[in-house]
Protein backbone atom coordinates (compact mmCIF):
# COMPACT_ATOMS: atom_id res chain seq x y z
CA UNK A 1 0.00 0.00 0.00
CA UNK A 2 1.35 3.39 -0.92
CA UNK A 3 2.13 5.67 1.95
CA UNK A 4 2.99 9.30 2.49
CA UNK A 5 6.74 8.66 2.56
CA UNK A 6 7.38 5.74 0.24
CA UNK A 7 8.40 7.79 -2.80
CA UNK A 8 10.11 11.06 -3.48
CA UNK A 9 9.36 14.51 -4.67
CA UNK A 10 10.11 14.95 -8.35
CA UNK A 11 13.07 17.24 -8.91
CA UNK A 12 11.97 20.86 -9.09
CA UNK A 13 13.19 22.50 -12.26
CA UNK A 14 14.28 25.96 -11.18
CA UNK A 15 16.13 28.26 -13.61
CA UNK A 16 19.37 29.28 -11.96
CA UNK A 17 21.67 32.25 -12.50
CA UNK A 18 24.42 30.53 -10.50
CA UNK A 19 25.32 26.86 -11.00
CA UNK A 20 28.52 25.56 -9.43
CA UNK A 21 29.52 21.90 -9.54
CA UNK A 22 32.45 21.82 -7.08
CA UNK A 23 31.94 23.66 -3.79
CA UNK A 24 33.72 22.54 -0.62
CA UNK A 25 32.72 24.25 2.62
CA UNK A 26 35.28 24.70 5.42
CA UNK A 27 33.03 22.84 7.88
CA UNK A 28 32.50 19.93 5.43
CA UNK A 29 36.04 18.98 4.30
CA UNK A 30 35.05 15.42 3.34
CA UNK A 31 32.25 16.36 0.94
CA UNK A 32 31.83 18.38 -2.24
CA UNK A 33 28.54 20.03 -3.17
CA UNK A 34 26.69 21.33 -6.17
CA UNK A 35 25.23 24.79 -5.52
CA UNK A 36 22.40 26.55 -7.35
CA UNK A 37 20.96 30.03 -6.80
CA UNK A 38 17.92 30.94 -8.85
CA UNK A 39 18.42 34.69 -9.13
CA UNK A 40 19.31 38.07 -7.64
CA UNK A 41 15.74 39.04 -6.77
CA UNK A 42 13.27 37.73 -4.21
CA UNK A 43 11.76 35.20 -4.01
CA UNK A 44 14.94 33.21 -4.55
CA UNK A 45 15.68 29.48 -4.36
CA UNK A 46 18.88 28.03 -2.90
CA UNK A 47 19.66 24.38 -3.70
CA UNK A 48 22.53 22.14 -2.58
CA UNK A 49 23.40 18.57 -3.52
CA UNK A 50 26.04 16.38 -1.93
CA UNK A 51 28.20 14.74 -4.57
CA UNK A 52 29.10 11.94 -2.12
CA UNK A 53 25.72 11.03 -0.63
CA UNK A 54 23.60 12.49 -3.47
CA UNK A 55 21.38 14.12 -0.85
CA UNK A 56 19.64 17.36 -1.74
CA UNK A 57 18.54 20.36 0.32
CA UNK A 58 16.68 23.48 -0.73
CA UNK A 59 14.83 26.52 0.59
CA UNK A 60 12.82 29.44 -0.75
CA UNK A 61 13.95 32.87 0.42
CA UNK A 62 10.99 35.22 0.41
CA UNK A 63 12.27 37.89 2.78
CA UNK A 64 15.77 38.50 4.07
CA UNK A 65 14.32 39.70 7.37
CA UNK A 66 13.38 36.08 8.13
CA UNK A 67 17.01 34.97 7.89
CA UNK A 68 18.97 37.82 9.47
CA UNK A 69 20.60 36.97 12.80
CA UNK A 70 21.01 39.26 15.78
CA UNK A 71 17.51 40.02 16.96
CA UNK A 72 15.86 43.43 16.89
CA UNK A 73 19.14 45.34 16.63
CA UNK A 74 20.46 43.19 13.80
CA UNK A 75 22.20 44.88 10.89
CA UNK A 76 20.19 44.49 7.69
CA UNK A 77 21.69 44.84 4.24
CA UNK A 78 19.85 45.25 0.92
CA UNK A 79 18.53 41.90 -0.37
CA UNK A 80 20.22 42.22 -3.76
CA UNK A 81 23.54 42.93 -2.06
CA UNK A 82 23.09 39.88 0.21
CA UNK A 83 22.42 37.60 -2.77
CA UNK A 84 25.37 39.09 -4.64
CA UNK A 85 27.62 38.46 -1.62
CA UNK A 86 26.35 34.87 -1.41
CA UNK A 87 27.13 34.32 -5.09
CA UNK A 88 30.65 35.77 -4.78
CA UNK A 89 31.39 33.69 -1.70
CA UNK A 90 30.19 30.49 -3.40
CA UNK A 91 32.22 31.28 -6.52
CA UNK A 92 35.32 31.74 -4.40
CA UNK A 93 34.79 28.37 -2.69
CA UNK A 94 34.30 26.83 -6.13
CA UNK A 95 37.58 28.37 -7.34
CA UNK A 96 39.43 27.14 -4.26
CA UNK A 97 38.00 23.64 -4.67
CA UNK A 98 38.91 23.33 -8.34
CA UNK A 99 42.43 24.64 -7.74
CA UNK A 100 41.97 27.85 -9.70
CA UNK A 101 43.25 31.16 -8.46
CA UNK A 102 40.70 32.62 -6.13
CA UNK A 103 40.47 34.03 -2.66
CA UNK A 104 37.55 34.63 -0.34
CA UNK A 105 36.24 38.18 -0.85
CA UNK A 106 36.95 40.38 2.14
CA UNK A 107 33.31 41.39 2.48
CA UNK A 108 31.68 37.93 2.36
CA UNK A 109 32.20 34.45 3.81
CA UNK A 110 29.89 31.45 3.61
CA UNK A 111 29.84 28.14 5.44
CA UNK A 112 27.44 25.22 5.72
CA UNK A 113 26.49 23.27 8.83
CA UNK A 114 24.53 20.03 9.21
CA UNK A 115 21.74 20.24 11.79
CA UNK A 116 19.78 17.01 12.30
CA UNK A 117 19.48 16.04 8.66
CA UNK A 118 18.96 19.57 7.34
CA UNK A 119 21.59 22.12 6.36
CA UNK A 120 22.13 25.68 7.57
CA UNK A 121 23.91 27.97 5.13
CA UNK A 122 25.54 30.78 7.10
CA UNK A 123 26.57 33.96 5.24
CA UNK A 124 28.55 36.79 6.80
CA UNK A 125 28.51 39.88 4.60
CA UNK A 126 29.94 43.37 5.00
CA UNK A 127 29.02 46.50 3.07
CA UNK A 128 32.58 47.88 3.23
CA UNK A 129 33.23 47.45 -0.53
CA UNK A 130 30.10 49.46 -1.42
CA UNK A 131 30.10 52.15 1.24
CA UNK A 132 32.73 54.45 2.60
CA UNK A 133 31.83 54.42 6.27
CA UNK A 134 30.84 52.97 8.61
CA UNK A 135 31.41 49.26 8.05
CA UNK A 136 28.27 47.21 8.68
CA UNK A 137 28.49 43.43 9.01
CA UNK A 138 25.41 41.22 8.96
CA UNK A 139 24.92 37.49 9.38
CA UNK A 140 22.24 35.49 7.59
CA UNK A 141 21.23 31.86 8.21
CA UNK A 142 19.32 29.95 5.53
CA UNK A 143 17.68 26.71 6.67
CA UNK A 144 17.77 24.21 3.79
CA UNK A 145 15.33 21.31 4.09
CA UNK A 146 16.40 17.81 3.10
CA UNK A 147 14.56 16.32 0.14
CA UNK A 148 13.77 12.61 -0.14
CA UNK A 149 14.73 11.46 -3.63
CA UNK A 150 12.67 8.98 -5.58
CA UNK A 151 14.27 6.38 -7.83
CA UNK A 152 13.90 8.86 -10.68
CA UNK A 153 15.65 11.56 -8.67
CA UNK A 154 18.49 9.20 -7.71
CA UNK A 155 18.94 8.17 -11.35
CA UNK A 156 19.02 11.80 -12.42
CA UNK A 157 21.69 12.60 -9.84
CA UNK A 158 23.78 9.60 -10.90
CA UNK A 159 23.34 10.54 -14.56
CA UNK A 160 24.63 14.04 -13.84
CA UNK A 161 27.68 12.55 -12.14
CA UNK A 162 28.35 10.22 -15.08
CA UNK A 163 27.94 13.03 -17.62
CA UNK A 164 30.36 15.26 -15.72
CA UNK A 165 32.84 12.40 -15.43
CA UNK A 166 32.67 11.72 -19.16
CA UNK A 167 33.04 15.42 -19.90
CA UNK A 168 36.17 15.58 -17.74
CA UNK A 169 37.69 12.53 -19.45
CA UNK A 170 36.82 13.83 -22.92
CA UNK A 171 38.31 17.23 -22.20
CA UNK A 172 41.51 15.74 -20.82
CA UNK A 173 41.75 13.27 -23.74
CA UNK A 174 41.39 16.01 -26.34
CA UNK A 175 43.60 18.50 -24.56
CA UNK A 176 46.50 16.18 -23.75
CA UNK A 177 47.79 15.55 -27.32
CA UNK A 178 47.33 19.19 -28.23
CA UNK A 179 49.26 20.42 -25.22
CA UNK A 180 52.01 17.83 -25.76
CA UNK A 181 52.41 18.85 -29.44
CA UNK A 182 52.44 22.59 -28.87
CA UNK A 183 54.51 22.42 -25.75
CA UNK A 184 51.90 24.16 -23.60
CA UNK A 185 52.48 21.79 -20.73
CA UNK A 186 56.17 21.67 -19.79
CA UNK A 187 55.48 18.74 -17.45
CA UNK A 188 55.08 16.41 -20.44
CA UNK A 189 58.59 16.98 -21.83
CA UNK A 190 60.65 15.36 -19.05
CA UNK A 191 58.10 12.53 -18.84
CA UNK A 192 58.47 11.66 -22.55
CA UNK A 193 62.22 12.25 -22.56
CA UNK A 194 62.66 9.80 -19.71
CA UNK A 195 61.07 7.04 -21.75
CA UNK A 196 62.45 7.82 -25.22
CA UNK A 197 65.65 9.61 -26.09
CA UNK A 198 65.35 10.74 -29.72
CA UNK A 199 68.51 11.75 -31.57
CA UNK A 200 69.22 15.45 -31.85
CA UNK A 201 69.45 15.40 -35.65
CA UNK A 202 68.53 13.02 -38.43
CA UNK A 203 71.25 10.54 -39.50
CA UNK A 204 72.25 9.69 -43.06
CA UNK A 205 73.39 6.11 -42.52
CA UNK A 206 71.66 2.79 -42.87
CA UNK A 207 72.74 1.96 -39.31
CA UNK A 208 70.64 4.83 -38.06
CA UNK A 209 67.77 3.46 -40.07
CA UNK A 210 68.08 0.10 -38.33
CA UNK A 211 68.26 1.73 -34.91
CA UNK A 212 64.99 3.49 -35.55
CA UNK A 213 63.23 0.19 -36.37
CA UNK A 214 62.67 1.03 -40.03
CA UNK A 215 62.56 -1.66 -42.78
CA UNK A 216 65.97 -2.60 -44.15
CA UNK A 217 66.94 -0.69 -47.26
CA UNK A 218 68.28 -2.44 -50.34
CA UNK A 219 71.70 -1.76 -51.86
CA UNK A 220 70.12 0.25 -54.64
CA UNK A 221 68.25 2.60 -52.30
CA UNK A 222 69.47 6.12 -51.87
CA UNK A 223 70.46 7.43 -48.46
CA UNK A 224 67.50 9.39 -47.07
CA UNK A 225 66.84 11.36 -43.93
CA UNK A 226 65.07 9.37 -41.23
CA UNK A 227 63.07 11.26 -38.59
CA UNK A 228 63.10 9.93 -35.04
CA UNK A 229 59.96 7.99 -34.07
CA UNK A 230 59.48 7.83 -30.29
CA UNK A 231 56.91 5.09 -29.77
CA UNK A 232 56.33 4.05 -26.15
CA UNK A 233 53.40 1.71 -25.57
CA UNK A 234 50.20 3.48 -26.55
CA UNK A 235 48.22 2.72 -23.41
CA UNK A 236 51.08 3.68 -21.11
CA UNK A 237 51.69 6.87 -23.08
CA UNK A 238 47.99 7.77 -22.93
CA UNK A 239 47.82 7.32 -19.18
CA UNK A 240 51.05 9.23 -18.60
CA UNK A 241 49.98 12.14 -20.75
CA UNK A 242 46.56 12.20 -19.12
CA UNK A 243 48.07 12.24 -15.63
CA UNK A 244 50.56 14.95 -16.56
CA UNK A 245 48.27 17.28 -18.49
CA UNK A 246 44.97 16.96 -16.61
CA UNK A 247 45.07 18.69 -13.23
CA UNK A 248 42.11 17.42 -11.26
CA UNK A 249 40.06 19.48 -8.82
CA UNK A 250 40.12 18.09 -5.35
CA UNK A 251 37.20 15.75 -4.75
CA UNK A 252 36.35 15.39 -8.45
CA UNK A 253 37.06 12.90 -11.17
CA UNK A 254 37.09 9.16 -10.61
CA UNK A 255 38.40 9.44 -7.05
CA UNK A 256 35.84 11.98 -5.94
CA UNK A 257 32.80 10.75 -7.85
CA UNK A 258 33.16 7.02 -7.62
CA UNK A 259 31.06 6.80 -4.50
CA UNK A 260 28.26 8.90 -5.99
CA UNK A 261 28.12 6.79 -9.15
CA UNK A 262 28.46 3.29 -7.77
CA UNK A 263 26.31 3.47 -4.61
CA UNK A 264 23.11 1.44 -5.20
CA UNK A 265 19.85 3.32 -4.86
CA UNK A 266 18.68 0.92 -2.14
CA UNK A 267 21.67 1.83 0.00
CA UNK A 268 21.44 5.58 -0.40
CA UNK A 269 21.59 7.22 3.05
CA UNK A 270 18.61 9.31 4.06
CA UNK A 271 20.84 11.84 5.82
CA UNK A 272 24.19 13.22 4.70
CA UNK A 273 27.37 11.89 6.30
CA UNK A 274 28.90 15.25 7.34
CA UNK A 275 29.29 15.98 11.02
CA UNK A 276 26.29 17.22 12.97
CA UNK A 277 26.49 20.17 15.33
CA UNK A 278 24.03 21.36 17.91
CA UNK A 279 22.35 24.74 17.95
CA UNK A 280 24.61 26.17 20.70
CA UNK A 281 27.59 25.41 18.47
CA UNK A 282 25.85 27.15 15.59
CA UNK A 283 25.12 30.18 17.78
CA UNK A 284 28.76 30.27 18.84
CA UNK A 285 29.79 30.13 15.17
CA UNK A 286 27.48 33.05 14.46
CA UNK A 287 28.97 34.99 17.37
CA UNK A 288 25.68 35.10 19.30
CA UNK A 289 25.67 34.60 23.09
CA UNK A 290 22.12 33.23 23.00
CA UNK A 291 19.61 32.31 20.33
CA UNK A 292 18.15 35.48 18.78
CA UNK A 293 14.43 36.21 19.01
CA UNK A 294 12.94 34.37 16.04
CA UNK A 295 10.47 35.91 13.56
CA UNK A 296 6.79 35.00 13.65
CA UNK A 297 7.33 31.81 11.68
CA UNK A 298 10.11 30.63 13.97
CA UNK A 299 8.08 31.62 17.03
CA UNK A 300 5.27 29.39 15.82
CA UNK A 301 7.73 26.54 15.28
CA UNK A 302 9.11 26.94 18.78
CA UNK A 303 5.55 26.66 20.13
CA UNK A 304 4.97 23.23 18.56
CA UNK A 305 4.18 20.66 21.23
CA UNK A 306 2.62 17.23 21.49
CA UNK A 307 -0.95 17.39 20.21
CA UNK A 308 -0.42 20.36 17.88
CA UNK A 309 -1.96 20.04 14.42
CA UNK A 310 0.10 21.03 11.38
CA UNK A 311 0.30 20.60 7.63
CA UNK A 312 3.15 18.42 6.37
CA UNK A 313 4.50 17.90 2.86
CA UNK A 314 5.04 14.17 2.31
CA UNK A 315 7.52 12.64 -0.08
CA UNK A 316 4.85 12.36 -2.79
CA UNK A 317 4.45 16.12 -2.84
CA UNK A 318 1.05 16.09 -1.10
CA UNK A 319 0.11 18.19 1.91
CA UNK A 320 -1.44 16.21 4.75
CA UNK A 321 -3.10 16.91 8.06
CA UNK A 322 -0.75 15.79 10.82
CA UNK A 323 -0.62 15.79 14.58
CA UNK A 324 2.58 16.15 16.59
CA UNK A 325 3.15 12.78 18.26
CA UNK A 326 6.28 13.70 20.21
CA UNK A 327 8.87 16.46 20.51
CA UNK A 328 12.53 15.98 21.42
CA UNK A 329 14.58 19.15 21.45
CA UNK A 330 14.39 20.41 17.85
CA UNK A 331 13.08 17.13 16.39
CA UNK A 332 9.33 16.84 15.80
CA UNK A 333 7.69 13.46 15.14
CA UNK A 334 4.50 13.78 13.09
CA UNK A 335 1.64 11.33 12.72
CA UNK A 336 -0.23 11.47 9.40
CA UNK A 337 -3.98 11.41 10.01
CA UNK A 338 -5.52 8.36 8.34
CA UNK A 339 -2.29 6.35 8.28
CA UNK A 340 -0.87 3.82 10.71
CA UNK A 341 1.95 4.65 13.11
CA UNK A 342 4.55 2.98 10.92
CA UNK A 343 4.41 6.07 8.70
CA UNK A 344 5.26 8.44 11.57
CA UNK A 345 8.19 10.58 10.50
CA UNK A 346 10.60 12.81 12.40
CA UNK A 347 11.30 16.24 10.96
CA UNK A 348 13.43 19.13 12.07
CA UNK A 349 11.43 21.79 13.82
CA UNK A 350 12.62 24.34 11.25
CA UNK A 351 11.84 22.17 8.22
CA UNK A 352 9.91 23.98 5.51
CA UNK A 353 7.87 20.80 5.03
CA UNK A 354 5.99 21.72 8.22
CA UNK A 355 3.49 24.56 7.93
CA UNK A 356 0.48 25.82 9.93
CA UNK A 357 -2.65 23.71 9.77
CA UNK A 358 -4.72 24.15 6.60
CA UNK A 359 -2.30 26.70 5.17
CA UNK A 360 -1.76 24.19 2.33
CA UNK A 361 -4.16 21.28 2.90
CA UNK A 362 -7.85 21.47 2.05
CA UNK A 363 -10.51 22.02 4.73
CA UNK A 364 -12.58 19.15 3.42
CA UNK A 365 -13.96 18.20 6.85
CA UNK A 366 -15.58 21.64 7.03
CA UNK A 367 -17.80 20.89 4.03
CA UNK A 368 -19.12 17.46 5.06
CA UNK A 369 -22.86 17.34 4.43
CA UNK A 370 -25.43 14.60 3.88
CA UNK A 371 -24.54 12.90 0.62
CA UNK A 372 -20.78 13.51 0.89
CA UNK A 373 -18.62 10.46 0.20
CA UNK A 374 -15.57 9.66 2.36
CA UNK A 375 -13.30 6.74 3.10
CA UNK A 376 -14.02 5.02 6.40
CA UNK A 377 -12.14 2.38 8.40
CA UNK A 378 -14.76 0.64 10.62
CA UNK A 379 -12.30 -1.77 12.24
CA UNK A 380 -9.69 0.85 13.04
CA UNK A 381 -6.95 -1.24 11.40
CA UNK A 382 -5.70 1.53 9.18
CA UNK A 383 -2.64 -0.45 8.08
CA UNK A 384 -4.82 -2.87 6.10
CA UNK A 385 -6.02 -1.63 2.73
CA UNK A 386 -9.08 -3.89 2.79
CA UNK A 387 -10.22 -2.28 6.04
CA UNK A 388 -11.04 0.97 4.24
CA UNK A 389 -14.55 1.27 2.82
CA UNK A 390 -16.41 3.88 0.84
CA UNK A 391 -19.05 5.49 3.04
CA UNK A 392 -21.72 8.13 2.61
CA UNK A 393 -22.59 10.82 5.10
CA UNK A 394 -26.20 10.31 6.20
CA UNK A 395 -26.47 13.16 8.68
CA UNK A 396 -24.46 15.52 10.85
CA UNK A 397 -25.18 15.03 14.53
CA UNK A 398 -23.82 16.19 17.86
CA UNK A 399 -20.91 14.25 19.25
CA UNK A 400 -21.69 12.17 22.33
CA UNK A 401 -18.13 12.48 23.57
CA UNK A 402 -15.57 15.22 23.41
CA UNK A 403 -14.16 15.18 19.89
CA UNK A 404 -10.47 15.45 18.99
CA UNK A 405 -10.84 19.04 17.86
CA UNK A 406 -8.16 20.95 16.06
CA UNK A 407 -6.15 23.39 18.11
CA UNK A 408 -7.60 26.92 18.07
CA UNK A 409 -10.14 26.06 15.38
CA UNK A 410 -13.74 24.93 15.09
CA UNK A 411 -15.70 23.19 12.37
CA UNK A 412 -17.56 26.10 10.82
CA UNK A 413 -20.31 24.03 9.21
CA UNK A 414 -20.57 21.12 11.59
CA UNK A 415 -19.98 22.99 14.83
CA UNK A 416 -17.28 22.56 17.48
CA UNK A 417 -18.71 19.28 18.85
CA UNK A 418 -19.83 17.80 15.56
CA UNK A 419 -19.88 14.22 14.38
CA UNK A 420 -21.07 12.57 11.19
CA UNK A 421 -23.32 9.59 10.76
CA UNK A 422 -21.94 7.30 8.06
CA UNK A 423 -23.43 4.43 6.11
CA UNK A 424 -21.00 2.07 4.44
CA UNK A 425 -21.65 1.53 0.77
CA UNK A 426 -21.82 -1.86 -0.97
CA UNK A 427 -23.10 -5.27 0.01
CA UNK A 428 -19.62 -6.50 0.94
CA UNK A 429 -19.38 -4.13 3.85
CA UNK A 430 -20.97 -6.67 6.18
CA UNK A 431 -22.75 -3.98 8.14
CA UNK A 432 -25.84 -2.24 6.79
CA UNK A 433 -26.20 -0.01 9.84
CA UNK A 434 -24.91 3.49 10.34
CA UNK A 435 -21.79 4.52 12.21
CA UNK A 436 -21.30 7.65 14.25
CA UNK A 437 -17.81 9.06 13.84
CA UNK A 438 -16.15 12.21 15.11
CA UNK A 439 -15.81 14.68 12.25
CA UNK A 440 -12.11 15.20 13.08
CA UNK A 441 -11.36 11.48 13.47
CA UNK A 442 -8.56 9.98 11.41
CA UNK A 443 -10.84 6.99 10.70
CA UNK A 444 -12.36 9.03 7.87
CA UNK A 445 -10.31 10.30 4.94
CA UNK A 446 -10.85 12.17 1.73
CA UNK A 447 -11.84 9.94 -1.24
CA UNK A 448 -8.95 8.41 -3.22
CA UNK A 449 -6.62 8.53 -0.21
CA UNK A 450 -6.47 4.73 0.05
CA UNK A 451 -9.07 3.49 -2.44
CA UNK A 452 -8.15 4.21 -6.05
Amino acid sequence: MDGPNDAAVVDILIPSTLELTYVRFPSQPSDVFRAYVSGHALPCYIWLESRVAQTQWWCCVKSMDDHVQGGVDAVKLPPDFVLESLERALRTLHANTTGNDGSMPSHAAVNCWAVRGDMVLVLTASDAPNHNAPNHTATYAFYLTARVLSLQGVLQARLRAVEEKLADHLQSHLQAPLNATRGRQPKVEPLVAAKVEPPQAPHRTRAATKRTAQPEASDDDDVTEVAPMPCPPRRRRKNELKAATSPRPRGSGAAGKKKAVNVPASQMPSTPPPMTISHPDLDAHLGLPTSPPPPDDLAWRHSLAQGSYVDCLDSLGHWNECIVASVKEDDVTLHFLGWCKSWDTTYARFSQSIQPLHSHSAKWRWQLRPGSVVEYCPSGEMAKLRAWKAAEVVATVASAQRPTRYVDSTLQHLGPDAAVELRVRGSLAGDKGSHKVDACSELICWPSTHLK
